[in-house]
This record gives structure tokens, sequence and C-alpha cells, in this order.
């Protein structure tokens, strides 16, 4: 029996899909992988997320309504969110290095606390 997939291999799916799509030679080929990659991100968006204990570098800041999340990806570059309670992400991006995405998660989660949503 597999595992079910977590949240993460979503993100890996979706980013997995962008950089393929990068090379595709067709348009409509680029079009389809965009639009998987789309897709993976809304299921990951879907997954509850369940209370777990990240390594003390990894979380960046936590308040009672925002959460920024910075996680190494298989390519070396480094994938950032910043998610509600609700969860709801509100903002996600790939960086190059782990201090570079660390920055930007900060900056969008420092930008959602000035403009609450709820």
């Amino acid at each position: 029996m597999t595992r079910p997939k977590s949240l993460e291999d979503y993100r890996q799916l979706a980013v997995k899909c962008r950089e393929t799509a990068r090379t595709a030679a067709e348009e409509k080929a680029q079009a389809d992988l965009l639009a998987m990659a789309e897709i993976w991100d809304l299921i990951a968006d879907r997954i509850p997320l369940r209370p777990r204990v990240l390594p003390q570098n990894q979380r960046i800041e936590t308040t009672s309504n925002v959460d920024c999340r910075v996680m190494p990806i298989a390519d070396g570059r480094w994938y950032w969110e910043v998610i509600t309670s609700g969860p709801t992400v509100i903002a996600r991006g790939v960086a190059d290095t782990k201090r570079a995405a660390s920055r930007e998660a900060s900056e969008a989660a420092r930008i959602a606390k000035l403009n609450p949503t709820e």
C-alpha cells in the first residue's frame, strides 16, 4: 500500500510541471503543464494542515493568523508560502537560496499583516 501524498508532495509536483513547461517546445504543451501545476497547487491548498514539528530553522515566523514556511525542493531551490489559520495560502514562491526564500516569505507575511483579509 502506498502512503498518501503530503502537501509537500503536491507542491513539488506543481514545481516540476512548471520546470517542464519552461523546456516544452509547443505552446499547447506549455499551457497544459502550467494548468496541471495550478491543479496540483489547488489540491495542496485543500489538504488540511496537520500540526507537526518543523525544524527550528524552517519556521520563520508565527502569529495568530499568518505563518511562513520555507521548504527545500528537489532541484536545490527553496519553496516558500505564507498561510493563514484557515488554512489558506495567501502567497507562495520559489527562490534560489534559503536566505532569499526566507526574505521573500517574510516580506509577503508583513504585507499580509498590514492588509488583513479577515
